[in-house]
């Protein structure tokens, strides 16, 4: 299977570095698939793990990455953690479904197959193995009921639970100790280099009312959360979003409207770094808080069946994890496409 992603920079000139603009290889991959309506499948290619793996439907209309993504790590040598719209590894994915509820899935993967977050990689179909970046692996569990089970006489209610988690082997920089086991951002030395890193999640879904005489119209909720165990290594140690939407509002089944809220705690060592950074301690007003959270509404307007418009706003509360920071509050319209 080919997706094409095409990826084009802006807010810069073209000259500035014309290689990066104009269309890119996202995803593809082939596959084997069997059994029940050939829901288990063998997967080998380029494949980005975060298309399946600790996904909900209702978070995937919100915007603001608390929501939709999983505090990921193992994306770029130097922090850990990053943006996580990048050129997919190369690896192996399998799911198998356990009756008509439970689904196991499992994913190798090329660690740190692009080591910049995705603006400088443009290997297009060129594969390559090294002992460099080390290996993703992905596991995760989900048990499903009512109408999102593949039981075809079951149309209850839709509801999921995942469990899952996440393994880098490779190396990243440390989020606070340099080689002498000091703060780099007050003694400027070389970073202290760690190897291997984790994270866990869970996610829940349900629909808690549903319309009379309708499938789709009604309420949905949501809950994840992500944690990883350690004090330095990558800059978020946990992540939570809680949220619900109501499908067929204003007389039209499919616009929805959604309301959630996302939190972030850094790391110990991330925190700290803010604290002693130039710009922190250039400010004799700074303080450095425990977390930064959004909060998110959005109406999603269905204008064709693969047209939609989404008016929302973002309001963040302590940008940057700074207490000393006013909140700030965004207004913006998005369209999705869908073919």
């Amino acid at each position: 299977m080919y997706q094409g992603y095409f990826y084009t920079d802006v807010g810069r000139s073209r000259s500035t570095n014309s290689s990066m603009q104009g269309p890119r290889i996202f995803e593809y991959w082939a596959q084997q698939a069997w059994g029940k309506n050939n829901l288990n499948y063998v997967r080998i290619g380029a494949i980005n793990p975060w298309i399946t793996f600790d996904k909900s439907i209702v978070a995937g209309l919100f915007s603001s990455w608390p929501f939709d993504e999983p505090g990921s790590i193992g994306i770029m040598p130097l922090t850990g953690n990053g943006p996580i719209i990048r050129t997919a590894p190369p690896g192996i994915s399998v799911a198998y479904n356990v009756g008509d509820q439970l689904t196991l899935k499992a994913m190798m993967a090329k660690g740190y197959w692009d080591p910049t977050g995705g603006v400088d990689n443009r290997r297009g179909f060129n594969q390559y193995w090294d002992d460099i970046y080390g290996f993703e692996y992905f596991y995760e569990a989900t048990w499903r009921g009512g109408t999102y089970s593949y039981n075809s006489k079951d149309d209850g209610k839709p509801w999921f639970f995942r469990l899952g988690g996440q393994y880098h082997s490779g190396y990243a920089l440390d989020a606070y100790y340099d080689i002498n086991h000091k703060s780099f951002q007050l003694t400027g030395d070389e970073r202290k280099k760690y190897w291997g890193n984790s994270q866990y999640w869970a996610t829940f879904e349900a629909m808690v009312y549903r319309e009379p005489g309708s499938f789709n119209r009604g309420l949905t909720i949501f809950a994840k959360g992500q944690y990883s165990p350690w004090d330095t290594k990558g800059s978020l140690n946990r992540t939570a979003s809680f949220g619900a939407a109501y499908e067929g509002v204003f007389g039209r089944d499919r616009d929805i409207v959604y309301l959630g809220i996302g939190t972030m705690w850094p790391s110990w060592g991330a925190r700290r770094t803010n604290m002693f950074s130039e710009q922190c301690r250039s400010w004799y007003r700074c303080k450095v808080g425990n977390s930064q959270s959004i909060v998110e509404m959005g109406y999603s307007m269905e204008i064709t069946p693969w047209f939609f418009v989404k008016p929302v706003l973002f309001w963040t509360v302590q940008p940057n994890m700074r207490t000393d920071m006013r909140d700030i509050v965004t207004l913006g319209l998005e369209t999705r496409l869908s073919f």
